[in-house]
Formats: C-alpha cells, sequence, structure tokens
C-alpha cells in the first residue's frame, strides 16, 4: 500500500503518478529542523551524485533550443548603397547635406538672372517661416512646458507610489507566509519531539517487558526440568 508523507495541515498531498513518482518524500521542517555538522558537503555530495545520474548535460539543454535566424542585412534596400561602398574600399562616409539649411545668394554667374533671384527668396521666405516656428515653440515651451513637466512628473512619482505600496503588500504577505510556515513547523516540531519521546518510552517498555518475558520463560523451563527430573521412575 501506498503511504503519504508526513505534511502541515493545508499541505497538498502529491499525486501517486506524478512527475516525483520515483523519487523521495521530502517531510523536512526548514524552520525547525536542526543542520547537522558538515550538512553542506553532504548536500553537494548528493548533487554531484545526482548530476551523475542525469542523462543530459547542460550542452544537450542549449542544443535543443531553436538556433538563432541569422538575419541577411545586404537584402535591405536601405543599406545596399553603404555595403556596395564599403565592399568598393570607399572612405569615411560623406557628411550630412547641409545645403538646405543655407541661405545663400544666386551664384556670381547668375547674379542677374531674375528667376535665380526668385528662387532665393523663396528660400529666404522659407528659412524665416522656420525661424518664426521655432521661436514659437520656444515661447510655448517656456509657457506651458513647466505646468507639462510638473504634471508628468507627478504621473511618474504617482506611478512609483503605487508600485511601492503593491512591493510592501508582497513583501507583508511573504513575511506572513513565512511567519505561518515557521509558527506551524515550530508547533509540529514540539509534536514531533513529544511523540518521538513517547516512542523511545513505549520501545523502553516494550524491551523491558520482553526481557520479563525471555526471564518468566527461562524459569518456566526450569520449572518443568525440575518437576521432571522430581518423578519417580515407575519401577
Amino acid at each position: 500500500a501506498m503511504t503519504t508523507p508526513m505534511m502541515l495541515d493545508g499541505a497538498e498531498v502529491p499525486a501517486p503518478f506524478g512527475r516525483w513518482e520515483n523519487e523521495e518524500s521530502n517531510d523536512a521542517l526548514p524552520y525547525a529542523d536542526v543542520l547537522p555538522e558538515g550538512w553542506r558537503a553532504g548536500v553537494d555530495q548528493l548533487v554531484q551524485e545526482e548530476m551523475r545520474r542525469m542523462k543530459k548535460r547542460p550542452k544537450d539543454y542549449l542544443a535543443e533550443m531553436v538556433p538563432a535566424r541569422e538575419i541577411d542585412w545586404r537584402g535591405c534596400p536601405l543599406l545596399r548603397k553603404e555595403f556596395e561602398r564599403v565592399e568598393k574600399g570607399g572612405g569615411r562616409m560623406p557628411p550630412p547635406d547641409a545645403t538646405r539649411y543655407e541661405l545663400a545668394p544666386p551664384p556670381k554667374s547668375k547674379r542677374g538672372d531674375e528667376g535665380a533671384w526668385e528662387s532665393a527668396l523663396r528660400d529666404a521666405r522659407a528659412h524665416l517661416e522656420h525661424q518664426t516656428t521655432r521661436v514659437q515653440n520656444l515661447e510655448l515651451a517656456v509657457k506651458f512646458a513647466p505646468d507639462a513637466w510638473r504634471t508628468h512628473n507627478a504621473s511618474l512619482e504617482a506611478a512609483i507610489s503605487a508600485y511601492e505600496t503593491e512591493l510592501a503588500a508582497v513583501r507583508a504577505e511573504i513575511e506572513h507566509i513565512n511567519t505561518e510556515r515557521s509558527l506551524q513547523q515550530t508547533a509540529a516540531a514540539r509534536e514531533i519531539g513529544k511523540l518521538e519521546q513517547e516512542w523511545y518510552a513505549t520501545a523502553a517498555k516494550c524491551v523491558a517487558l520482553d526481557g520479563v518475558v525471555m526471564d518468566l520463560e527461562l524459569k518456566a523451563e526450569a520449572i518443568k526440568a525440575g518437576e521432571t527430573n522430581a518423578k519417580p521412575s515407575g519401577r
């Protein structure tokens, strides 16, 4: 018959045919058991023996993993030209094109061309509009950015406070569980110690009774032998 290992109240009973079917049951009370001297060396030895019995090695677990997919960046149209430049022995990357930020008049050869001056004037107006937009953005930032950042910081502080509250609740729950386990296991250790003392006392009584029974059996055999020798021969 299958026996159920000793557990505390509320502990789940393992299935008879589960993952740990052939393993030894764990009935340790870590909050109450006293570790003997040199226990770590024994534990390390058990771990090494278990690792020697394992069919798999650490490298076997890596072999079962799906290999990472290799990406061919040469097929990317955005990088094709750059790869071609590097393959041709191209030097440093060309600097960014900053002509769109320049405000230059028409070249000397076109100073008399009305169309060139109109194009330069359009560029100047575009630059002026761009600078005007930048100034407006800076003015809006000066007016509204402080309050916006304060609101953002307040939301971050609220999120931090919520996470800290949740963390404190989880830590309190862990502490409650550990305290409850400690109390349960300490009570179980006292009960186990009491039962162990009763077992030793009962075993001692059994041994004493066994000795008394053996002594009485020897006396009974001696009495029977004496009565046999005391009987007349019958002649």
